[in-house]
């Protein structure tokens, strides 16, 4: 899913919209749906970027997509789309590199490790390997898995909770989850 389009924002000729987290989304039946984000400078300009993602009705247990705004100025452009899990995505910055780490839960004690690099407002082809973490998995896989997303470089997520007018972001932790009792 690297490098689609969104369609679902009007854009100016120039591509770029205000905030698209500031006003609530809706699918395509017209009923408003929730979403996640994260709101970090992804490009080192000083400027809050957006990771923004499609209706969380669209997520499963391996992640779903998410949409990469770059702030210009207060404009923000669709630069590309990434599927992630909202609580395994990091972020690193290195000798001039912004590479946005991911992992993509496959099921069964697999998943997908990997980044894509953000480079001249454009994203890079997505490098990512076959890892085994989880109860199921290795115990190097798992060390992969927690040296980057139990670091400080993982990236605080935020759900949305909106009505027909307004919209408002929290924090989301997996504790927020609501749990299934019998």
């Amino acid at each position: 899913m690297i490098g689609a389009e969104s369609d679902s924002y009007a854009k100016p000729v120039d591509g770029t919209v205000v905030d698209p987290s500031s006003s609530p989304a809706t699918d395509y039946t017209e009923k408003i749906v929730e979403r996640y984000r994260f709101v970090v400078d992804l490009d080192q300009d000083g400027d809050k970027d957006l990771i923004l993602s499609d209706g969380i009705h669209l997520f499963g247990n391996a992640g779903g997509p998410f949409h990469i705004w770059i702030n210009e100025g207060g404009q923000y452009k669709d630069i590309g789309v990434i599927f992630a899990h909202p609580f395994a995505v990091s972020l690193e910055h290195y000798n001039g590199r912004n590479k946005l780490w991911l992992y993509q839960r496959g099921g069964g004690g697999t998943g997908m490790l990997g980044y894509v690099v953000i480079h001249e407002d454009r994203l890079l082809e997505p490098q990512l390997i076959e890892i085994h973490p989880g109860d199921s998995g290795t115990e190097m896989s798992q060390q992969l898995y927690n040296s980057i997303f139990e670091g400080p470089n993982r990236l605080t997520v935020e759900k949305s909770t909106s009505t027909d007018k307004t919209i408002t972001w929290e924090p989301y932790t997996v504790w927020d989850i609501p749990q299934v009792t019998e």
